[in-house]
């Protein structure tokens, strides 16, 4: 019974990572989310019911959206790039040439 409490710092960790992406509005594309999912319900330590990994107790769904959280059987890894992630403002030079 007492080896779930194990997990707990783990968990705590991983759901402040995420709460992070989420309010900074960082995901994974939709095609990287897809290829996540797929290997999550392909696991042998989902709780499909739940969508919970046993392994590291967390909620795939939610887990699988963030960029800066992998799989603890290292089926899938941290993303570099997520989806909404703050891009560069270029000028348009264009706008300031004489005709």
């Amino acid at each position: 019974m007492f080896r779930r409490f194990k997990r707990v710092p783990k968990q705590a960790a991983n759901i402040a990572k995420t709460t992070k992406d989420i309010v900074r509005k960082n995901r994974v594309s939709k095609a990287i989310y897809i290829e996540r999912m797929n290997k999550c319900y392909d696991c042998v330590f989902l709780f499909k019911a739940l969508d919970v990994c046993k392994k590291c107790g967390c909620f795939v769904k939610v887990k699988a959206l963030s960029p800066s959280m992998e799989c603890p059987l290292g089926k899938w890894s941290l993303t570099d790039t997520p989806v909404d992630a703050p891009k560069t403002h270029e000028s348009n030079h264009d706008s300031d040439k004489e005709n």
